[in-house]
C-alpha cells in the first residue's frame, strides 16, 4: 500500500483528525499533518500503520503503556486506535508535531561540538529515564530527534520493554546494535544507536563496520571530545562493555583538558587506502606498547609504600574532613633526649586514619615539654595524599563471572586544588568492563594535593584496583611529583 499513501490526503481517521499533508512515509507507515478541536492537540502529526494479523492489540498496547510516560524530551501521544481507509484497515496514532528533525538538518551540514552537546544532553536525559523504567527506544537515530518548538525530544512510538522478544532481524541498519539480530531488546542498544547518531551528527559520515568481523567500528578522523571517548565505549561489540546513559552523562559533565581538534573537509574525505591503514595500526600499536613499558616501568621501579621506610605513604582513607591546623616537619636538629628511648622519630603529622602506629606505652610529660622541630625549609616537598576514595560500582552478574581476581591500574592526574581531572586505564588491564567502572570511580577520587615550598602543584597517582567476588580493594600510591 506504501505507493497508495499520498492518495489518502483530504480523508478524516476516526471522524476527528483529518489527513492534512504527507510528511513521510515508508512501506508499512506513513505520517501526516492533522488537526483537532481539542486544545491539547491543535496541530498534531498523525501516524497510519499497516500490521502483520494478530499484531494489532499488542501494538495498540505499546503505544498506550507509552502515551503514560511523561518527559520533557519524550514525543507526547495523544489518542490512538483503528481505522479504515481505502478499503484497508490500519492503526492511527495522534501525536506531538515536530517542526523539523535532524535528519534534515545534516545533509546541509554537521553540528558543531556545541549544537552536539545541546542536543546529547536532553536526549541522554530521556534514555535515562526510559532505561529506568525498563523501556528501551530500540529506534534511536537522526530522523527520530526531534525539534518541537524550542525543545529537543526523541521520537516515543517505537518504545519496547527491556526483555522483550523480538523478531530476529536478518539485515541490520547501521544505527541497529548487533545483538538486535538475535532478538535481544537492552537498554545498551540504544547506546550502540547513540554512538552511530553521535558520529554522524558530528560528521556527516557514518562508522565504517562489518558486522561479519569479530571487529568494532572503524571511526572518522577528526572527532572532538569529549564526544571521541563516548563514541568510542558506545560502539562496543560486546553489549557488556558499553557505557550505560548515566556513564556517559558523567563523561560529558567532566571537562576535557586536551582542546577540541576541528573536523575539516579533509577529515571527512574517504577512509585511507589499506596500506594506509596498514601503516596507521603500525603506529598506534608502537605507541600503545610505549605507554605500557611507562606504566610498567613506574610500577616496578617506584618505591612501593610498604617498602618506605623514611616517609610511608599514607593508607588509602574513605574521608578525611580537614587537614589538622599545624604539621610537625622532619626534625632537622638532634632532639633533645627523652626517657623513652623506642619513641618514634618526628614525622610529617597527618589526620589520625593516616598516622603512624603509637608506641607500645605512653610518652611521659617530659616527652611532651620537648621544643618542636624547626619548621620545614624553603622548597622542601611534601607529598600529597588521599582525602575521599570510592569504590567502583560493580554489577552483581559481573561480580560473579570473576574467577580468583581482576587486577587493573588506573593513571589519575590531579589538579593543584586536589581534584582529579583526568584518569586513564593501565593498557593490559583484563576487562574493559572492569577497566571503566575503575576509571569512573576513579575521577570522582579527592586527593590533598602535594606542596613544593608554599605552593600546591599537581601531581599523579596510580591507583591498583584488585576485583574478587567478595569485593573491591585499592592500594593508591602518588607516581608524580
Amino acid at each position: 500500500m506504501s505507493e497508495n499513501w499520498a492518495r489518502l490526503t483530504g480523508e478524516v481517521v476516526d471522524g476527528r483528525f483529518p489527513l492534512l499533508q504527507l510528511v513521510g512515509s515508508g512501506d508499512r507507515s506513513a505520517v501526516f499533518l492533522t488537526a483537532s478541536d481539542e486544545p491539547a492537540i491543535q496541530k498534531a502529526a498523525i501516524k497510519l500503520l499497516q500490521t502483520a494479523p494478530g499484531e494489532e492489540q499488542l501494538q495498540l498496547a505499546r503505544w498506550e503503556e507509552a502515551s503514560r510516560l511523561r518527559h520533557p524530551n519524550l514525543v507526547r501521544l495523544f489518542q490512538m486506535g483503528r481505522c479504515e481507509l481505502d478499503g484497508s484497515w490500519l492503526l492511527y496514532l495522534v501525536m506531538e508535531c515536530a517542526d523539523e528533525d535532524l535528519a534534515q538538518v545534516l545533509p546541509r551540514r554537521p553540528l558543531s561540538a556545541v549544537e552536539a552537546r545541546e542536543a546529547l544532553e536532553p536526549a541522554l536525559g530521556a534514555l535515562a529515564f526510559l532505561h529506568g523504567r525498563d523501556f528501551v527506544l530500540t529506534n534511536l537515530r537522526p530522523s527520530n530527534i526531534l525539534a518541537v518548538a524550542d525543545q529537543l525530544k526523541l521520537a516515543s512510538d517505537h518504545l519496547r520493554r527491556a526483555g522483550e522478544p523480538r523478531q530476529r532481524v536478518k539485515e541490520l541498519s547501521p544505527y541497529d546494535a548487533p545483538e538486535l539480530a538475535r532478538g535481544e531488546i537492552t537498554p545498551a542498544a540504544d547506546v550502540w544507536s547513540l554512538g552511530v547518531t553521535l558520529v554522524e551528527a558530528l560528521t556527516q559520515r557514518l562508522p565504517v563496520w562489518d558486522m561479519a568481523k569479530s571487529v568494532d567500528p572503524v571511526l572518522p578522523p577528526g572527532l572532538p571530545e569529549p564526544f571521541a571517548e563516548i563514541v568510542r565505549h558506545s560502539l562496543q561489540r560486546d553489549p557488556g562493555w558499553r557505557w550505560s546513559v548515566e556513564q556517559i552523562q558523567a563523561r560529558l559533565e567532566r571537562p576535557s583538558t586536551a582542546p577540541e581538534p576541528v573536523f575539516t573537509a579533509a577529515a571527512a574525505a574517504p577512509l585511507p587506502a589499506t596500506g594506509s591503514r596498514r601503516w596507521f595500526a603500525r603506529w598506534a600499536t608502537l605507541a600503545l606498547l610505549l605507554l605500557v613499558l611507562i606504566v610498567i616501568g613506574l610500577w616496578v621501579f617506584h618505591p612501593r609504600p610498604e617498602s618506605q621506610t623514611a616517609a610511608p605513604a599514607p593508607a588509602p582513607i574513605e574521608k578525611v574532613q580537614a587537614e589538622p591546623e599545624t604539621k610537625a616537619e622532619p626534625a632537622r636538629e638532634q632532639v633533645p633526649p627523652v626517657p623513652e628511648p623506642q619513641a618514634a622519630p618526628a614525622r610529617e603529622q597527618v589526620p589520625p586514619a593516616e598516622s603512624a602506629v603509637a608506641p607500645s606505652s605512653p610518652a611521659p610529660a617530659s616527652a611532651a615539654a620537648a621544643p618542636q622541630p624547626e619548621r620545614e625549609a624553603p622548597g622542601a616537598a611534601v607529598p600529597g595524599a588521599v582525602v575521599e576514595q570510592v569504590l567502583p560500582n560493580v554489577l552483581p552478574k559481573a561480580r560473579e563471572s570473576i574467577q580468583g581476581s581482576v587486577k587493573l591500574g588506573v593513571l589519575v592526574r590531579v589538579d593543584p586544588m586536589g581534584k582529579a581531572v583526568e584518569a586513564h586505564p593501565a593498557p593490559a588491564g583484563p576487562s574493559k568492563y572492569f577497566a571503566g567502572v575503575a576509571v569512573d570511580a576513579a575521577r570522582r577520587w579527592k586527593f590533598r594535593a602535594p606542596r613544593v615550598g608554599d605552593r600546591s602543584v599537581a601531581s599523579e597517582w596510580l591507583l591498583r584496583f584488585q576485583f574478587e567476588r567478595t569485593g573491591t580493594t585499592v592500594q593508591p600510591q602518588q607516581v608524580a611529583p
